[in-house]
């Protein structure tokens, strides 16, 4: 497990330090600000590889910064052995030199990106067995299948759960109770359907899923969010059935730690989904292995939706929320003490999202109620002005806006509705 970083004059920050959580850690802040930066920094970390290196047609993963600029990290493996590292960028070499202590990591990384990419690395698979120690998979590796120097990796989603429908084995039934688990509600369970054919010329047989409008819909004809949550079902369970195949050709247990990577895992999902997914991702993992195995998530989020639904869940002593924010020009990053906010427009209004308190409408609507919150202040109020300001609320305000309760009394009391 990723236990902590420390990176000097690289990424938007000049320096930041980071203490991980075992469990949970979610990250907020603006755009542009580091978050997704920080998951390329905890692959290169936990893999010694950045994503370009392994397969130059992905961007923006390899970091190349200043003559100064350092990585530090710290490592705990299975066996509690905690590992040091520290890398360094090399000007001359335009690169990164790799740690001066060899890392025995032993946890299994998935990387999920916004634009569909999963990275995977298992060192029981990788090390020793192939000729890159990890695999990068673009969004269509996923679908339709990876090859690496000239092998098969991955028949991709498309081929391996069609196949194993047919096979109607453990494989299927990992990837039925993941997509179960992985459903927004339990009225809306997503499904698998009959194996279909979209085209004389693709002779693929095509999964499909039960829609609740009572039509089979081919997966390649699936909405972006539910392709999504496609996604991390197979490659969860196609990483997990690769790592029993292995295992068992080397005679060795299996792993007992798995590290996920999830850049904005509310992408693309409707807001009840996002109440659910980030637990939900949690049990699959744990669902697909049935196996005691430790799982540490490092996810951004822009949802207050997901930070409500971390509310039951979240425990200081295993989880951690992390902020960016930026102060007088400055990239600044917090661990943030947690207390329960009661829901998502609250959450909307806090350090996460920085908002304030008028900033949960449109901008209009805030900009009628902070003149009308400047007239509350103001020692004498004609009433030509009230009214003007009346007019203004009225075409941006609900008719059962709180505000209006505050505003009514002040033009009552001045007789002027």
């Amino acid at each position: 497990m990723l236990e902590k970083l420390h990176l000097k004059n690289v990424g938007p920050a000049p320096e930041l330090e980071m203490e991980f959580a075992p469990r949970l850690n979610i990250i907020t802040g603006d755009n542009g600000l580091g978050k997704s930066f920080i998951l390329d920094v905890a692959w290169w970390v936990l893999t010694q590889n950045w994503i370009t290196e392994v397969n130059p047609q992905i961007q923006n993963s390899k970091r190349k910064d200043a003559v100064t600029a350092s990585i530090l990290s710290e490592i705990l493996n299975s066996d509690q052995k905690r590992f040091s590292t520290l890398s360094n960028f090399v000007p001359m070499q335009q690169q990164w030199s790799s740690p001066k202590k060899e890392i025995d990591n032993t946890a299994m990384v998935l990387h999920f990106r916004t634009d569909g990419l999963c990275a995977v690395k298992d060192p029981d698979r990788n090390e020793g067995w192939f000729e890159t120690p990890v695999f990068v998979f673009a969004a269509k590796d996923v679908w339709d299948g990876f090859e690496q120097n000239g092998k098969v990796i991955s028949n991709g989603l498309i081929r391996d759960v069609a196949k194993w429908q047919l096979e109607k084995g453990v494989a299927l039934e990992q990837f039925k109770a993941a997509l179960k688990m992985l459903s927004p509600n339990q009225q809306e369970t997503l499904e698998l359907g009959a194996l279909t054919t979209v085209s004389i010329s693709d002779a693929r047989d095509i999964p499909t899923l039960k829609m609740p409008y009572d039509q089979e819909i081919p997966v390649i004809y699936a909405s972006s969010a539910i392709r999504r949550i496609l996604s991390f079902a197979y490659m969860i369970v196609w990483t997990w059935q690769e790592h029993l195949r292995i295992v068992s050709l080397k005679g060795i247990s299996v792993t007992r730690e798995i590290v996920l990577l999830i850049d904005e895992l509310e992408q693309h999902l409707h807001p009840q989904w996002q109440r659910v997914v980030l637990e939900s991702i949690l049990n699959v993992v744990k669902a697909v292995s049935k196996e005691k195995i430790e799982v540490q998530i490092i996810a951004t989020t822009h949802s207050p939706l997901v930070m409500a639904s971390l509310e039951p869940l979240f425990d200081p002593k295993k989880d951690a929320w992390f902020d960016f924010n930026l102060v007088k020009g400055e990239v600044t990053l917090e661990k943030m003490p947690w207390y329960k906010r009661g829901d998502a427009e609250k959450w909307l209004i806090s350090d996460a999202f920085d908002l304030g308190n008028m900033g949960t409408g449109s901008v209009p609507r805030e900009k009628a109620m902070l003149k009308a919150a400047a007239l509350f202040r103001e020692p004498k109020v004609s009433k030509k002005k009230f009214l003007e300001i009346d007019r203004e609320l009225r075409s941006v305000l609900g008719e059962m806006d709180d505000f209006w309760m505050r505003w009514r009394f002040l033009g009552e009391k001045k007789g002027w509705l």
